[in-house]
């Protein structure tokens, strides 16, 4: 059933990686806590270091006052300048280390903001690791076992879903093409190509179904025509028509009704609007003529409309009624109104009668 648990992989080593993230993380922020008390004591010297440059500052200046007044040397004067100059040194050092605290905090926030990125990534690689079925299905067929190494796209397991099932019918061009014309008309032109001939088999609202044969016993399914194949069979001269059966699983019995399941052998009828006319055999046309046996048993060749040929049998939707009797061999000389023994076929017949039916 669809939600059902397909397989599970292994989630160590996800597991590891969301710890590593955690870790990851948890350093980062600490580092951010460090730079902020950095940051307060770091103020805190300076002020100090300050205050120290000033005391400095002074005493240099008493000094040169000194050596001035001829009091000290000039060896103590140096002293102390170089006293002053170290301790500037100290506060521009502090200075320079308090101008560098928002660079190192940004890197950090960006630090912090990848391991995040990357413990969702590991959090999401575990939720992948237990595979649910989208939708109801059969098993197939299995490739995996429990504790086998299972490669990045390797397939797993081969599944059929049981809503629906896709019956591709091989098509000869040329009855499909006729079907096109019986509901569009003979004038119209049908393009051949299979997104044109897809829109247009939808359009006309074709009725479709799947047909298994069980010795004596036919099993049917309604389908619907669903596209067209984009491929020619380039030896048998057929076009691929894919119909969609819904109930492919519905009513399943078992020992009487089996479900439409891959593999099976079976045969799709399409089927157009109802046509009007009179079914005649196709040899009896004779350029676009029948020859036909009026009451009084003598030969009338009639023009006739044909709108579908199929197999042995042609629709004639014009030129003759029902009751209409047609000589379907040939005299040995045509001259109409010459008078003629006829002779029924009733086999021909009934065997016309059953395949107008079917069609």
């Amino acid at each position: 059933p669809a939600g059902a648990v397909l397989l599970r992989i292994s989630p160590a080593d996800f597991n590891l990686a969301i710890a590593q993230a955690d870790a990851n993380i948890r350093a980062a922020e600490a580092r951010m806590s460090e730079l902020a008390v950095s940051e307060t004591n770091q103020i805190a010297a300076l002020e100090i270091e300050q205050e120290a440059l000033a005391l400095r500052a002074a005493d240099l200046e008493r000094t040169e006052k000194l050596f001035q007044n001829g009091t000290i040397s000039q060896a103590s004067v140096d002293t102390a300048r170089a006293a002053h100059l170290a301790q500037r040194q100290k506060v521009q050092s502090l200075v320079s280390a308090l101008a560098l605290l928002p660079t190192q905090r940004s890197v950090q926030t960006e630090q912090i903001a990848v391991y995040r990125a990357t413990l969702e990534t590991a959090k999401l690689n575990l939720d992948r690791t237990e595979f649910t079925l989208p939708f109801a299905a059969r098993v197939a067929s299995v490739s995996v076992e429990a504790g086998q190494f299972l490669r990045s796209g390797q397939a797993a397991a081969l599944l059929d879903g049981i809503d629906a099932g896709e019956v591709e019918a091989q098509v000869p061009i040329a009855a499909l093409r006729t079907l096109l014309r019986s509901s569009f008309g003979n004038n119209e032109p049908i393009a051949l190509d299979p997104a044109t001939m897809t829109d247009v088999l939808r359009r006309l609202g074709l009725s479709a179904e799947v047909h298994l044969r069980l010795e004596d016993e036919v099993i049917s399914w309604p389908a619907k025509i669903d596209r067209i194949s984009d491929t020619i069979d380039q030896t048998s001269g057929t076009l691929g028509v894919i119909v969609r059966v819904d109930t492919a699983y519905f009513g399943v019995e078992p020992g009487e009704r089996p479900p439409l399941t891959k593999g099976m052998f079976v045969e799709v009828s399409l089927q157009g609007k109802p046509e009007s006319g009179i079914w005649v055999p196709r040899s009896a046309l004779r350029e676009g003529r029948l020859l036909l046996v009026d009451a009084e048993n003598r030969l009338r060749s009639v023009e006739v409309n044909t709108t579908l040929v199929q197999d042995g049998m042609a629709l004639v939707a014009g030129g003759i009624s029902q009751g209409s009797r047609i000589l379907v061999s040939q005299p040995g000389s045509v001259v109409d109104g010459m008078l003629l023994t006829v002779t029924e076929d009733t086999a021909l017949m009934d065997r016309l009668a059953g395949e107008a039916r079917a069609e």
